[in-house]
Formats: C-alpha cells, sequence, structure tokens
C-alpha cells in the first residue's frame, strides 16, 4: 500500500511539474516575441520652422533640426502632398523592413535638402536605435553623399518611391559612415542610443527629403529578456530535479 501511494504521489508531481514546465516555456516564448519583434516606429510631427532649423517632438521626446534646408517641400510651410506614398510604386518594401520597422512615415511631414552641408538632428533625452527614411536622395547625374559624423548605420531597405517609382535608384554604404544615394528610397537604422546625428551633405542636388522615426526594435534581445529567460529556465530545472526524488 505505501509503495502504491508513494508511486502515485510521484506520479502526480511527474505531471503537475510537466505542465508548470509547459506554461512556462509558452509563457517565456510569448514574452521573448514581445520583446524582439516590437516594431510599431513612431514618426517625428514637426511643428516649428524658422529660417534655419525646425523643431518637433516623438514619444514625448523633443527633436530639433539645424541647417539649411529647402521650404518650399513640407508640411509645414504649405505643401500637403505626401510624398512618402506613390501609387505606382512598392512602398510596402521601401518604407518597411520587417523586424525592425513595421510602418513608413504616416503624412507629409519631412525636411528636404537642395544645397551642400553640415545637418544635425538632436533629441533631448537619449534614443535608441533611429530609423531615417529617405526620399530621392542624389540623382542619376548627381549622386549625393551623406557623410555621417562618427556615426554608422545599417540600410534596412531600398525601393520605388515618388521619383522613381520603377525602383531604379539605389542606396549603397560606400564605408563606414558614408551613404550615396542615387535617386534613393529607403530607411537605414543607426544602432545605438543617440542624443544627436550629425552629417554632412557632398553637393548641392535638385531635393531630398527625410524624416526621423524612434522605438524601433534592435538586433539584440534586450537583456531584461535574457535575464527573464534565464530565470524560467532556472526554474525548469528546479521542477525536472524535484521529479527525480
Amino acid at each position: 500500500m505505501y509503495l502504491l501511494m508513494k508511486s502515485t504521489i510521484r506520479l502526480n508531481d511527474v505531471t503537475m511539474n510537466n505542465k508548470i514546465t509547459k506554461c512556462l516555456l509558452l509563457l517565456s516564448f510569448f514574452l521573448y516575441s514581445q520583446m524582439s519583434t516590437a516594431t510599431v516606429v513612431s514618426w517625428v510631427d514637426w511643428s516649428y520652422i524658422d529660417s534655419t532649423s525646425f523643431s518637433g517632438v516623438v514619444d514625448g521626446v523633443n527633436v530639433s533640426f539645424t541647417g539649411n534646408y529647402d521650404d518650399f517641400h513640407n508640411k509645414i510651410s504649405g505643401d500637403p502632398t505626401n510624398y512618402w506614398v506613390h501609387p505606382s510604386s512598392d512602398l510596402d518594401n521601401t518604407y518597411t523592413a520587417s523586424p525592425y520597422v513595421d510602418n513608413g512615415p504616416p503624412d507629409s511631414d519631412m525636411i528636404t535638402m537642395q544645397t551642400a552641408g553640415t545637418r544635425t538632428i538632436t533629441f533631448s533625452q537619449p534614443v535608441v536605435n533611429p530609423v531615417m527614411s529617405l526620399l530621392s536622395v542624389g540623382s542619376i547625374t548627381t549622386p549625393v553623399q551623406y557623410q555621417f559624423i562618427n556615426t554608422d548605420f545599417n540600410i534596412l531597405s531600398v525601393g520605388g518611391g515618388t521619383f522613381d517609382p520603377s525602383g531604379n535608384g539605389d542606396l549603397t554604404r560606400l564605408s563606414s559612415g558614408i551613404l550615396q544615394g542615387i535617386e534613393g528610397h529607403g530607411l537605414i537604422q543607426f544602432v545605438g542610443t543617440y542624443t544627436s546625428i550629425s552629417w554632412n551633405v557632398d553637393v548641392d542636388e535638385n531635393w531630398h527629403g527625410i524624416q526621423i522615426g524612434v522605438g524601433s526594435s534592435a538586433v539584440p534581445v534586450p537583456a531584461a529578456a535574457w535575464l527573464f529567460g534565464s530565470g524560467l529556465i532556472g526554474l525548469i530545472g528546479v521542477a525536472r530535479r524535484k521529479t527525480r526524488i
């Protein structure tokens, strides 16, 4: 009788521990997927403009732009055209790049430039892994380089756009921190934590535009996820050891 009761107790313990293990694994997978695939990006709402700067806000962070700009092709100056959208181009691929960016710029907000010179984006508090959408950078006859200062980037996507619906243009990372556009439309990402991003535009060109987004997921899973996962693994190990008593 004692052996039968002991066997029954062990069987119940095994069943319960198996259920706990499955629940912990499912919870771990859910939290991991939420942390590693959060891809919705918030784009800057530019609300103020003067002779040399823009300012706006994104997710409670104040953002400013300084440098020469073209004041004809942006929402603040009264141009309502959403240049990020073109009916004959495949913008699902141009301004989205899973798992980093699920949503491209939503409206006509952008900063446009014509002349060579230095530009700077400044954030009022650190932001992680910001992205930059790019529109019509360079042309077939006049390639344009964005020479980022002490900052490197990854190209997330290249495709068709308002001025190149067929997608024949290109964005190329020539070397660390140097982007070249030949009628280039797409997305780049700065991996890390930033309070400012500066770059030089090397030549004058008709006009090209940018928009800034924050909230994109990084390639590494956040440390908190690894710690939580390690804790779950430890709990699972304890549950399994108990079944062997």
